[in-house]
C-alpha cells in the first residue's frame, strides 16, 4: 500500500489544555499480543486519557494498513506499544514521512526501550511523559537488504531456533535444540559466508561458526541480561560479531532454565568489526535470517548491511543530553 509522506514542523508547540502538545496529531499502535498482554490496559487507558488516536491491533491485522489509515487522518507522530518487532515496523513508517516516534515498551525484552533508557515498569507514564514534555532525540537504525533493523540481524543458529515451533513459549529449549542441529552432520546447515570489511579491523573469526550478528550499535563489554546491552544509539556504525554456539559439554540441558540473554553469553561472541556497511556473500541464497527477532525467509543472501545514521526521531521522556557521572575511585 502506497503511503502519503508528510511534512511536519520541527519548533516545539506549547502544550495544550489536555497534556499533549499542540500542532501534534499523535497516533498510538498497540500490539495486543506483544508481552502477553500484560500493560496493554494501562496503555489504552492512558492514551484515552491523554485523548490521543490509538488501535489496538490483533492477530491478522496488517501493520501498514492500520499506519496508512492514521496518516489519512493527519497522524503527525507516531507510537508503538509493543516488543522490537513492532517497533521496528512502525519505526519503518515514522522514518519514511520524516515523523518523530513515541517507544513505549510493552514486550517480553524491550531490547530497544531499554537502551533507549525508558522506564521499563511504567509503559503508561513513558507515553504521558513523552507527548506532553518530550524531548526529540535522532539516533541510527541498521538496514539489511533494504529491511530495517533496530536491533540486530542475527544469521545461523538464532533464526533457526526461531522458526521451531512453541519458540515463543519455550526459547530456551528452543536455543538448545538449535545448537545440537547445528552440530548434526545429517540435520545441520551450512554455508561459506565472504564479509567484505576495512582489512585493518578484521579478526580471525575461528572455527565452527554458528552464529554471525548484525548489531546497531556496539553492545556494551560484558552486557548481561536486564541491562542495556548498547551505551550508544549514535555512533553511525553496524559492529559484526560472530559466535561458536552452545557449548553442550558445559551447559546442556541446564540451559534451559536461563533465559535467551544467559544462552547469547554462552555463545563467546566476538566483535570482527564496526563498520557503516558490510556485504555478505554467501555460497548459498537461503542462509537463515531473524532481523529484530522475526524470522525473515523472504530475505536471502548476499546480505547488504548498513548503518543509516540519525535516521530515526524520538520522543522521550527526558532530556537525552550530557549526563554526569560520579566515580569513587580507590588505589
Amino acid at each position: 500500500m502506497i503511503m502519503k509522506k508528510r511534512t511536519t514542523a520541527t519548533t516545539s508547540p506549547a502544550p495544550n489544555g489536555s497534556g499533549v502538545r499542540e500542532r501534534q496529531h499523535p497516533f498510538l499502535l498497540v500490539n495486543s499480543g506483544s508481552g502477553g498482554g500484560r500493560a496493554q490496559r494501562e496503555i489504552v487507558a492512558a492514551a484515552t486519557e491523554l485523548g490521543i488516536d490509538h488501535h489496538v491491533v490483533g492477530p491478522g491485522d496488517d501493520f501498514g494498513t492500520v499506519l496508512s489509515a492514521a496518516l489519512e487522518r493527519g497522524a503527525d507522530l507516531l507510537g508503538a506499544a509493543g516488543g522490537d518487532g513492532t517497533l521496528c515496523a512502525v519505526a519503518g513508517v515514522a522514518m519514511e514521512h520524516d515523523l518523530p516516534m513515541v517507544v513505549v515498551p510493552a514486550g517480553t525484552r524491550n531490547h530497544f526501550a531499554l537502551d533507549v533508557g525508558v522506564d521499563l515498569d511504567d509503559p503508561a507514564g513513558v507515553l504521558r511523559a513523552s507527548l506532553t514534555a518530550g524531548h526529540e532525540r535522532r539516533v541510527d537504525v541498521g538496514t539489511v537488504n533494504g529491511s530495517t533493523f533496530l536491533n540486530n540481524a542475527s544469521l545461523g543458529m538464532y533464526p533457526t531456533a526461531e522458526r521451531r515451533p512453541g519458540y515463543r513459549r519455550h526459547k530456551a529449549k528452543a536455543f538448545v535444540e538449535a545448537a545440537r542441529e547445528a552440530m548434526s552432520r545429517d540435520a545441520g546447515g551450512e554455508a561459506r559466508l565472504t564479509l567484505s570489511l576495512p582489512g585493518s579491523s578484521v579478526i580471525e573469526t575461528g572455527e565452527g561458526t554458528s552464529i554471525v550478528m548484525l548489531v546497531n550499535n556496539a553492545y556494551s563489554p560484558g552486557f548481561a541480561p536486564g541491562k542495556r546491552l548498547r551505551s550508544r544509539l549514535d555512533s553511525g556504525q553496524v559492529w559484526v560479531y560472530v559466535g561458536s554456539g552452545l557449548d553442550l559439554d558445559t551447559s546442556g540441558w541446564g540451559a534451559l532454565v536461563h533465559d535467551a540473554e544467559s544462552i547469547l553469553r554462552q555463545t563467546a561472541l566476538r566483535a570482527v568489526a564496526g563498520v557503516e556497511r558490510v556485504v555478505i556473500a554467501s555460497d548459498r541464497a537461503d542462509v537463515p535470517i531473524a532481523v529484530d527477532g522475526e524470522d525473515r525467509p523472504d530475505l536471502l543472501a548476499p546480505f547488504d548491511v548498513a548503518s543509516r545514521a540519525a535516521a530515526l526521531r524520538l520522543l522521550v521522556p527526558t532530556d537525552p543530553g550530557p549526563r554526569t557521572v560520579d566515580v569513587d575511585l580507590s588505589w
